[in-house]
């Protein structure tokens, strides 16, 4: 068929090798129908989803002189709605290795007796092989998805996959989690089959790349480098923003610390840099990336005395120096303690 032509009913039905190797048959517009379920709901218990309702409630109750407790509903609405979808949607998506996921991360929104979270309904993937073949099934119907809502949900499922290997595939403090392992052994495949089919595997908005992942992965030390990228140890110490006539580094690099944080904070700061240095030198396979990082963070220390020693508009402010010292000497033992890893 013709680039950008729609696909016809018949055409949107996919066939493909399911559980016990029998022959499956998934509809497309049932799965974007259910893509735009799970987008509707996400929408409406976003933090300003639910905020606007709750202002909107409060000016009504305001104008009918009554008490208000705007966002007094709005836990048991988000949960049985939560449910609801997952009711309806179990059936469509079990087949292709499918199911609900809810995250409960971001912000929170007070109210005089509830706290309630922002909640995202995500997709997770459940069995990797099925979704694997179900994929395969997509790439062998020779079908055009590119203007199809289908390629976005493959999108919004490798932004979702990416996020929750992130939030679970952890190096320190998470217990291990099987689904998670299963899919991270196949990442190479999953990476492979979204490019071919057109569906996002990087998102620089969410810091999320899943084209990383599976190298690293492929290495493994997949842990280590998330471990690593959620410390920030990878920024360069580079200057771009402006505070006045004066430059300051970008936030992503530890050479910021010394003017971003507290004394105390700088150094559990690195406490914790050194600490996941000591996890990736215990594994022979992370021995690369230890010297990437151990290159890199040398060059930051090394940016940051310059700066902390850099006499600027604060130099004669009371306690100033008496600060800068005290970091200079946190930055010193990071300069030691990177020498001896």
């Amino acid at each position: 068929m013709s680039e950008g032509q729609e696909l016809t009913p018949k055409q949107r039905i996919i066939e493909f090798k399911g559980a016990e190797g029998k022959i499956q048959k998934v509809n497309l517009g049932n799965l974007e129908a259910i893509f735009a379920n799970v987008q509707k709901h996400n929408d409406e218990f976003s933090f300003g989803g639910m905020l606007a309702r709750g202002l909107s409630s409060h000016i009504r109750s305001e104008g009918n002189d009554e008490t208000s407790k705007p966002f007094s509903s709005e836990k048991d609405k988000r949960d049985t709605l939560g449910e609801t979808l997952e009711i309806l949607h179990a059936d469509s998506l079990s087949p292709i290795g499918i199911s609900f996921i809810t995250s409960k991360e971001g912000m929170t929104l007070m109210t005089g007796d509830e706290q309630i979270a922002q909640t995202q309904v995500e997709f997770g993937i459940q069995n990797p092989d099925l979704f694997l073949s179900f994929l395969d099934g997509l790439s062998q119907s020779g079908k055009d998805l590119g203007n199809e809502k289908i390629s976005s949900m493959l999108s919004s499922i490798g932004l979702n996959t990416a996020l929750q290997i992130w939030r679970n595939y952890r190096l320190i403090g998470n217990s291990k989690d099987e689904r998670i392992e299963l899919i991270a052994e196949r990442l190479g495949e999953l990476v492979s089959k979204f490019k071919g089919l057109g569906a996002k595997t990087k998102w620089d908005d969410r810091s999320m790349d899943l084209d990383d992942y599976a190298k690293y992965e492929e290495k493994g030390i997949l842990k280590e480098y998330i471990a690593a990228k959620d410390a920030m140890l990878f920024g360069k110490p580079e200057k771009e923003a402006k505070h006045g006539n004066k430059e300051w580094f970008k936030h992503d690099t530890l050479a910021a610390w010394w003017g971003d944080f507290g004394t105390s904070t700088v150094q559990h700061r690195w406490d914790e840099a050194i600490s996941i240095l000591e996890q990736l030198k215990s594994n022979p396979k992370a021995k690369d990336l230890l010297q990437e990082i151990k290159v890199n963070l040398t060059a930051c220390v090394s940016a940051a005395l310059q700066d902390i020693d850099s006499k600027d508009e604060n130099w004669d402010k009371e306690n100033e120096w008496v600060k800068r010292k005290e970091k200079r000497e946190i930055f010193e033992n990071a300069r030691i303690n990177l020498q001896i890893i």
